[in-house]
């Protein structure tokens, strides 16, 4: 199963908003309104991004190599997601 293109920018959405990238956010907010997402469902996937960001900010770093930091996490970060140019298509399909 595959999951539909608008969820996946949905997804990109919250994941934005954890990543605290800008490029990105605005990017995967484009793009998931032409997909069909509603304001609505771009603001809930935004508080769960949110939520996870907080959650994550209250916890230490773990370095047991399962999570390490990625080099391209640094905050706007054009390499976390070639300065918005994402494309869910060709990711879903990997």
């Amino acid at each position: 199963m595959q999951l539909e293109e608008k969820i996946l920018y949905l997804i990109a959405v919250g994941a934005s908003v954890g990543a605290d990238c800008q490029r990105c956010l605005k990017a995967s907010i484009a793009l998931a309104l032409q997909a069909g997402a509603t304001e609505r469902e771009v603001e809930e996937a935004r508080a769960v991004g949110k939520k996870i960001q907080r959650s994550a900010a209250g916890r230490e770093s773990r370095t047991d190599g399962l999570h390490e930091e990625s080099p391209s996490a640094n905050k706007g970060s054009a390499a976390c997601c070639g300065a918005g140019q994402i494309d869910m298509r060709e990711a879903s399909s990997k």
